[in-house]
């Protein structure tokens, strides 16, 4: 058995595999690892501000719909205002 052959396959490669083959995969496979965490932190940051924007939007909506059923009282209120007159 020739040595060269016997201590490359002892490198856990397989079969004619060598260190820095190995080494390669391994880089590149944390750097697809460090990839799809960095996808997934933007996609986290992004859903995170979308929920923000729609939270802020609702809080918009329910001031505006305050604002407005106020508006709406006062103007009611000075409609009959001349009705209360003699009461006074």
């Amino acid at each position: 058995m020739p040595p060269a052959q016997d201590l490359r396959s002892a490198s856990g490669n397989g079969a004619g595999g060598s260190r820095s083959q190995a080494k390669a995969k391994a880089k590149a496979k944390a750097k697809a690892k460090a990839k799809a965490k960095a996808k997934a932190k933007a996609k986290a940051k992004a859903k995170a501000k979308a929920k923000a924007k729609a939270k802020a939007k609702a809080k918009a909506k329910a001031k505006a719909k305050a604002k407005a059923k106020a508006k709406a009282k006062a103007k009611a209120k000075a409609r009959y205002s001349w009705l209360l007159l003699p009461l006074r």
